[in-house]
């Protein structure tokens, strides 16, 4: 199973409008104003892909990262879970949860000790579903 998520966001764009606005200031240097963006730490947390059945993965955050990244597990059943980290060339780097999990919510923590700077894919494997997302580690 593969899944591909998007993040979005709604914002606006509000600035001085009319002809005589445009009249009014030849250097057509104007002020805009924006509104509608969300603080990038509260939205990469809740950002979480639907996995079948009530599961759900969130985003890591932060990405790049350094000294740690976080991300979520929502399990609907209690169920077992293994949550590995591999490097580009497919090498298993760490393990960071191999057992039984209960129902909720679940946090994990990536830390960048013993890790040289590179991209890394997080893999988590349980009964009945399989997903994965992508850190990358800067020094």
């Amino acid at each position: 199973m593969s899944i591909d998520a998007s993040d979005s966001f709604t914002f606006t764009k509000a600035g001085v409008s009319g002809f005589e606005a445009i009249a009014a200031n030849t250097s057509r240097d104007f002020d805009w104003s924006v509104s509608g963006w969300e603080d990038p730490a509260v939205a990469s947390l809740e950002a979480k892909v639907e996995l079948p059945d009530g599961y759900a993965l969130s985003a890591v955050y932060p990405n790049p990262f350094n000294p740690q990244a976080r991300f979520t597990l929502d399990l609907a059943e209690t169920q077992r879970v293994n949550v590995a980290v591999f490097d580009m060339l497919g090498r298993r780097v760490t393990s960071l949860h191999d057992g039984t999990l209960d129902a909720g919510a679940h946090t994990f923590v990536l830390g960048a000790a013993g890790l040289p700077t590179g991209t890394y894919v997080i893999r988590v494997t349980g009964d009945t579903f399989m997903a994965s997302r992508r850190a990358t580690l800067v020094r």
